[in-house]
């Protein structure tokens, strides 16, 4: 009998690994793009930057270290001796030009105004002495495999140091569960792991594929918001065209980096807070956002019922959403922490970050 029972688990084994050949062929992983923290300085003002190399792409964000104010980057133009960025504000309008020549150590160049009238130096460096994790990145698609019934595209951030070796391995679990449904494992081995990744979200989507004429896509990416003061903030976007309906999904991940435990609004806000921070959100959107523009985006007027408090963070404040009928893009809403202090907690994860 035990000799039965070794024949069978060696055949399943063998079986198994045969597979993971199989697939193996098929799915490409790319690790030649990097991401990068840097610190340093724009027009003489300090600032942090969360920078990545996305399919020979650069994506990133970064924010002036005074106000916290988030801004993203993303790569238009580039040759072999530069690289020119769009600097979007939080709902995507053009707010300036980042030129200059990047490398994992460091970006130096000029900024200008979107109309070019003025030009002003840049000049960051790879820095994770303040509380900040390192990552490795990694991209995986399977368009060769034509058989499968959906194309797979996930673009992840690894964590990959950090002197928190209890921390770390929280961090991997939360990502990987929050992107692929499986934990990130300690030993990243990138050929085991990306046949589950693939496996598991062909599994978790199948559901898309009832009655579908047509091979269905999943598109998943990462972008760093704050990585700064021992907190981590991330983005995680999922894409899903299935049939000819594009579904997208974002998902907000706030980290403690002292205790590896995600942050929730009931850890920051005191008791009850949710009423007062919805007025809050919705003066911030008075100020911010012009009337013709909300009601083309299908908006006759606010409702605090379509306030999402989904959130990410920066060292100066918070960004929520209001979600708008009739439209693909959400309003993101900044709110720094000094007009949330009536309803912010004294002592809390990130109470570093506001009190004097």
């Amino acid at each position: 009998m035990k000799k039965i029972h070794s024949f069978i688990v060696s055949i399943c084994i063998c079986l198994s690994y045969a597979q993971a050949q199989k697939i193996d062929d098929k799915i490409e992983v790319i690790t030649s793009g990097f991401y990068t923290h840097f610190t340093g300085k724009l027009n003489n003002q300090p600032i942090t930057a969360d920078l990545m190399n996305h399919e020979n792409q650069y994506i990133g964000t970064y924010y002036y270290n005074a106000n916290g104010r988030p801004f993203q980057l993303k790569e238009i133009k580039s040759n072999s001796t530069k690289h020119i960025l769009e600097e979007l504000d939080t709902n995507g309008h053009i707010t300036g030009i980042f030129e200059g020549v990047i490398t994992k150590k460091s970006f130096i160049g000029v900024r200008e105004t979107e109309q070019g009238k003025r030009k002003v130096p840049v000049e960051l460096k790879e820095d994770y002495t303040k509380g900040s994790m390192q990552f490795a990145q990694y991209y995986i698609n399977n368009n060769k495999d034509t058989i499968a019934p959906f194309d797979t595209k996930v673009h992840f951030l690894y964590p990959s140091q950090f002197p928190d070796a209890k921390v770390l391995e929280a961090v991997r679990g939360d990502l990987g569960k929050g992107t692929f449904k499986l934990s990130m494992p300690n030993n990243l081995n990138i050929e085991v792991f990306k046949n589950q990744i693939v496996e598991k979200l062909h599994k978790h989507y199948s559901y898309l594929l009832d009655g579908a004429a047509e091979r269905e896509s999943i598109d998943i990416d990462m972008l760093v918001y704050l990585n700064e003061n021992y907190l981590l903030s991330i983005r995680i976007n999922e894409v899903v065209d299935a049939d000819g309906e594009e579904i997208n999904e974002q998902k907000f991940y706030t980290w403690d980096l002292k205790t590896g435990k995600l942050i929730h609004l009931d850890d920051i806000f005191k008791a009850d807070y949710k009423e007062e921070l919805r007025k809050i959100i919705l003066q911030a959107i008075i100020k911010s956002i012009d009337k013709d523009n909300l009601q083309e985006a299908g908006s006759n007027k606010l409702d605090t019922s379509m306030i999402d408090f989904d959130f990410y963070m920066t060292t100066g404040g918070m960004t929520f959403f209001y979600l708008l009928p009739d439209s693909d893009n959400d309003l993101e809403i900044y709110i720094p922490f000094k007009e949330m202090l009536s309803i912010l907690k004294a002592e809390s994860p990130i109470s570093h970050l506001f009190k004097k």
